[in-house]
């Protein structure tokens, strides 16, 4: 079995670091920041750096609101030029244990988000469907998709929900 990488610091093909904290709100604008300040490191895009900021803050505000467990972990990450033409990514994982009668909800929602072919046209259905919810909008994690223009991945299973959000780059002087 290979070697798993390291939680923070440089991993084959890119760099990353994780932060684990209670699931408090003052939480939320640090973890922002950080996340806004490692991508600044990738990046001078400030257009690119505002939908990451957009990201990442959405993503912590989840991670915290729907903690069901006294940790929530996000990790954000660059890789460098592997596929999608040469493209830098930078991606936000969050990761925290959520309550079971919630796990298969927001999982089968996060596989609608995943499969809509327009990201737009979903992200108005859910503003539309926004005022019959009880239980949160939805509408955060839409919003990456479309506004941000990010790819949405997770997993779901054993009481735990990871997400992350990917933005591809194009290398500087390819833009």
């Amino acid at each position: 079995m290979p070697p798993k990488d390291p939680p923070g610091g440089e991993t084959p093909g890119g760099e990353e670091v994780t932060l684990c904290f209670p699931p408090r709100k003052s939480y939320v604008a640090p973890a922002t920041d950080f996340v806004t300040c490692f991508c600044g490191e990738h990046t001078a895009d400030k257009a690119a750096l505002s939908r990451v900021q957009l990201a990442a803050h959405e993503l912590a505000e989840n991670v915290v609101k729907y903690a069901a467990g006294q940790l929530c972990t996000v990790r954000v990450r660059s890789d460098r030029p592997t596929r999608n033409g040469g493209a830098v990514s930078l991606s936000i994982t969050t990761e925290n244990a959520v309550l079971p009668e919630a796990l298969d909800r927001v999982d089968a929602y996060l596989c609608a988000l995943e499969a809509a072919s327009n990201p737009d046209h979903f992200y108005d259905q859910q503003i539309a469907e926004t005022a019959k919810r009880v239980n949160g909008s939805g509408l955060g994690l839409a919003r990456i998709r479309s506004e941000a223009g990010m790819e949405i991945q997770h997993r779901a299973g054993a009481g735990r929900l990871c997400i992350t959000a990917v933005l591809w780059l194009p290398l500087a002087g390819d833009a």
